[in-house]
């Protein structure tokens, strides 16, 4: 066979392969600053754990004051730990740690990843939250369960906070607490399911029966996040053993009310 015939081959089976990892879970690890290919998947899935890493998950806070002399009393904390005793303490998981003495605090961990650009995606959530949040319980301000917020939502803006007077606040629209907003809706609470035990549990979430959309810019950014608005006046430490998102492509017409 000619070498000319052999490049050839060679060159089809390299883009093949390459092409056929779009559209997977490894859309999601693909470098921030790359342009993907033209070719893409109608859905995109996502679906991290976190025993070898946080798999570009990372955590932020908002809807806190910047101005308090002491900002260590809101605990604010993201970390990438082994799960509790009562959960898998072999399996490792991202967490968030903060004290609400602002009445509303929001922690959040969020991922860009790379997708088909200038796209409107339908996002379905699907994702574990490890609470130790006994329901019914009363608190200041509110239940540690039924008053933290679980949300999702989706951007081709990075979601992170910026100074607005005295806080810091999200710089997209989430919604406050049990409102939704235009960039993410509200998917339940923390309160556990029937256990009145203070240890952990693992709570499902996500947006079955309520659609959720978002939009990549023109070099296929787009951000995903998870996380608790919360108003209990207090401690709140959760673990996100798994989180998974699906992302259909959408025909373009009209967008749907909530974008």
């Amino acid at each position: 066979m000619k070498m000319r015939n052999l490049v050839t081959i060679f060159l089809v089976a390299f883009i093949g392969l390459a092409g056929s990892t779009w559209g997977t879970t490894n859309a999601a690890v693909a470098a921030p600053d790359d342009v993907p290919p033209g070719d893409f998947y109608p859905t995109i899935k996502i679906n991290d754990t976190f025993n070898e890493g946080t798999q570009g998950w990372t955590g932020e806070f908002a809807d806190l004051p910047h101005t308090v002399e002491n900002p260590a009393l809101y605990q604010v904390k993201f970390d990438h730990e082994f799960l509790p005793l009562e959960i898998d303490s072999s399996q490792k998981g991202l967490s968030l740690t903060g004290m609400n003495r602002s009445d509303d605090l929001f922690m959040f961990v969020k991922k860009q990843i790379k997708v088909k650009p200038n796209t409107r995606y339908q996002v379905d959530f699907n994702f574990d939250i490890a609470t130790n949040a006994v329901s019914g319980m009363m608190g200041v301000g509110g239940s540690p369960g039924e008053s933290v917020y679980v949300k999702a939502g989706a951007s081709s803006n990075e979601p992170k906070p910026i100074i607005d007077g005295d806080y810091y606040r999200l710089n997209l629209d989430k919604g406050n607490q049990t409102v939704d907003g235009i960039n993410a809706i509200k998917l339940g609470n923390l309160a556990k399911i029937q256990d009145k035990k203070p240890t952990y549990q693992v709570k499902n979430f996500n947006n079955q029966g309520k659609p959720f959309y978002a939009e990549s810019d023109f070099k296929g950014n787009l951000w995903l996040f998870v996380g608790t608005d919360s108003g209990f006046e207090g401690l709140t430490k959760i673990y996100f053993p798994r989180i998974e998102a699906t992302l259909t492509e959408q025909p373009n017409i009209e967008p749907p009310p909530n974008y």
